[in-house]
């Protein structure tokens, strides 16, 4: 539908509305949106502008205005014929997580005319759910039963939210395909044979790669993928070979992966090189998850004091730099530094979790105070909202046992 009739000021005011929009000044994009309508510009297309202002729309989370998009493009003939309208009203109901209208007005299109577009715009708001839905792949199976092509951008949304034994199937899909060739895609096949723990499968996944095509994604999913799996020797290996033969330097998600093995096998001195690695890099100094993961480091070796001075130079504190020092100083016999630690913590206005709790119940039992570990544990969940869980327990059990209370525990 057009809204003015000749010369070309429609484009530009499509191109205008789009790149604000691209830019994220959604309510600057809407009143662009608005006042295209009210006074049109000649040969302006609504079907050129809808989309941009559904986009803006559904990132301030206005449910209300997206369906004042949906009527207009119902009044001016655009559904379900429009494809590029079509699916970014799929993609804003998605993104609203109004999942039920999304599914209702693909459903109104006749089959099989649903574009690529439209498919993956459902099968994105489907992997956004909370909860994994068996209609991803149902969407997919129609896709291929209807003979609609499908992409990488396919691929990318639905592999996360693929349930484990599917994902072996879609790699092989994938493979059929020559899609499985594309860096984005084998990265996310890596990320998901990570998360089901296929360790091999990864493996062998990453080596067969080109080396021209492992980015630092890919490493980092593989070194992800050991760490999130136990395997530290194999993190360690797997980082010398990337630091010797690999065109991409780490990155700080690469470092806390590497930290974290080094942390599980008490290599402090892989962890002070890279230490000594980073403090020639200036921006990696400002970064909280790095800082937390050397705390963690050297608490685990013992080097307290090289923890406890990381820990006073951090501009930013979180609850798990806090734990790591109350969980490091208790682990090491000083029970009542560790409790200091969490007075402190409390006084800054930081609640503490399930983890600090297990760390202060632990602190006690290291450093024999049976007495203050018992009064943490029936004030947690009235004094912190923590609800004791079998770690606690397991923590109270140790406690009164190291105290010689075997009956109590």
């Amino acid at each position: 539908m057009r809204v003015g009739v000749s010369s070309s000021g429609g484009h530009l005011s499509t191109i205008r509305l789009r790149d604000i929009a691209a830019a994220g000044r959604h309510h600057e994009a809407l009143a662009v949106f608005r006042h295209a309508l009210r006074h049109p510009e000649p040969f302006l297309c609504i079907s050129s502008i809808l989309p941009s202002a559904l986009l803006s729309a559904a990132a301030l989370s206005l449910s209300p205005a997206a369906a004042q998009l949906h009527s207009l493009a119902l009044k001016s003939g655009l559904l379900p014929s429009d494809p590029f309208v079509l699916t970014a009203l799929l993609s804003a109901y998605s993104r609203l997580r109004l999942l039920p209208l999304a599914c209702r007005l693909f459903d109104e299109v006749p089959s099989p005319a649903a574009p690529t577009s439209a498919f993956n715009a459902l099968i994105s708001g489907h992997a956004l759910a909370p909860v994994s839905s068996p209609a991803v792949l149902a969407l997919f199976r129609r896709m291929r039963r209807e003979a609609v092509p499908f992409d990488d951008v396919t691929l990318l949304a639905l592999l996360p939210a693929a349930p484990p034994a599917a994902i072996p199937p879609l790699h092989g899909v994938a493979f059929r395909a020559a899609l499985a060739s594309v860096s984005s895609v084998s990265n996310c096949l890596l990320s998901c044979y990570s998360r089901v723990g296929a360790v091999d499968f990864a493996r062998q996944l990453f080596d067969e790669m080109p080396d021209h095509r492992k980015d630092l994604v890919s490493w980092n999913a593989l070194i992800s993928c050991y760490a999130q799996n136990g395997l530290a020797h194999q993190v360690l290996d797997l980082f010398d070979t990337m630091e010797h033969s690999a065109s991409v330097e780490p990155d700080a998600v690469t470092l806390i992966g590497v930290l974290s093995s080094c942390a599980c096998l008490g290599a402090h001195s892989i962890g002070r090189k890279i230490e000594n690695y980073i403090s020639q890099k200036p921006t990696f100094d400002s970064n909280t998850y790095l800082k937390n993961a050397f705390i963690n480091l050297h608490v685990r070796c013992g080097d307290l004091a090289r923890a406890r001075k990381i820990f006073d130079e951090m501009p930013q504190r979180t609850i798990v730099s806090w734990t790591a020092m109350i969980s490091g100083y208790g682990m090491h016999g000083h029970g009542e530094e560790a409790l200091r630690f969490f007075d402190k913590m409390i006084e800054v206005g930081i609640r503490p979790d399930g983890i600090a709790m297990v760390s202060v119940l632990s602190a006690c039992s290291h450093g024999g105070m049976a007495d203050k570990g018992m009064w943490y544990f029936s004030s947690m969940k009235t004094a912190y909202g923590v609800v004791p869980s079998r770690e606690h327990y397991a923590c109270v059990v140790d406690l009164l046992g190291r105290a010689g209370q075997l009956k109590e525990a």
